[in-house]
């Protein structure tokens, strides 16, 4: 790991600091350098569930060396220990693939620990074999299943349009790329009003996915209300770009600075989005 990813993996566990990414990155690269408070609200949950896994590790496999001496319960909380890392490691880099890996893993983990305690437990009639393992492993099910969420939301700002085949049809994309560029000259407007026409046809066509994940806020990743064109020549939720200008003066689609903070209103795409909603799209 990085300096940088250190000190993000102290300020997740000590401080309710902004974590804060290079800005250019494979992971979530709308969400750079300082992604969105949502996601990092459950990075941070990512990563002091995967430190607290740590910890157990450590605790349990004193124990399996102790009290228990047990070669197979030390040498499962080895795996356990790595697959909490990997958490870790996926969070810090925007990964969705090692954040689910750490999850499915843990709980493969997991379920070997069941299995262990459940033969142990038949084997010898301890019943403290059960009360040191199965609390343990409820606890951890509920934890790793908090998680989840974070691998959905990073999945989606890595592949904002969903993955649909739909979205990325030529027709789609550049109806949609027409209607949010911002307008250079009259002559434009017929342009524009004939991709929209072209978009609205494509909805009607069975497009209407696509479409709609065109017309999401690369920030939010909702349908926008209140478009506008930032300074990047990107168009955005006010709401979003807003917020997101408070703390950052870079672009939330390419990482670069912005030379300024303007915000236009982008009439011709708010129109095209109520045309769609209105037609029930």
């Amino acid at each position: 790991m990085a300096p940088s990813d250190l000190g993000n993996w102290y300020k997740a566990l000590t401080s309710s600091d902004a974590l804060t990414f290079a800005p250019r990155g494979s992971g979530a690269p709308t969400q750079r350098p300082t992604p969105e408070p949502k996601l990092q609200f459950w990075l941070r949950i990512m990563i002091r569930v995967a430190s607290f896994q740590i910890v157990w590790a450590a605790v349990f496999l004193a124990m399996s060396l102790t009290i228990r001496r047990s070669l197979i319960g030390s040498l499962l909380n080895l795996p356990y220990a790595v697959c909490a890392l990997l958490g870790i490691y996926g969070a810090l880099r925007l990964s969705y693939v090692y954040v689910a890996l750490s999850i499915l893993s843990s709980l493969a983990v997991d379920l070997m620990f069941f299995s262990f305690a459940t033969y142990a437990y038949v084997d010898s009639g301890e019943v403290v074999i059960l009360l040191m393992y199965y609390p343990w492993l409820g606890v951890d099910f509920f934890l790793l299943l908090a998680c989840a969420p974070l691998v959905h939301r990073l999945y989606r700002c890595e592949h904002p349009r969903g993955g649909a085949a739909v979205a990325s049809s030529p027709s789609v994309q550049a109806a949609a790329a027409a209607a949010a560029a911002p307008p250079t000259a009259e002559g434009d407007q017929a342009a524009a009003d004939a991709a929209m026409a072209r978009a609205l046809q494509v909805a009607e066509d069975g497009a209407a996915d696509g479409l709609r994940a065109d017309l999401r806020c690369p920030i939010s990743l909702e349908v926008m209300r209140d478009p506008v064109i930032a300074a990047d020549g990107h168009s955005y939720e006010r709401a979003s770009i807003e917020q997101w200008l408070r703390t950052r003066r870079t672009s939330p689609l390419t990482g670069q600075p912005l030379p300024n903070q303007t915000l236009i209103p982008n009439h011709r795409l708010r129109a095209m989005i109520e045309d769609v909603q209105a037609a029930g799209v």
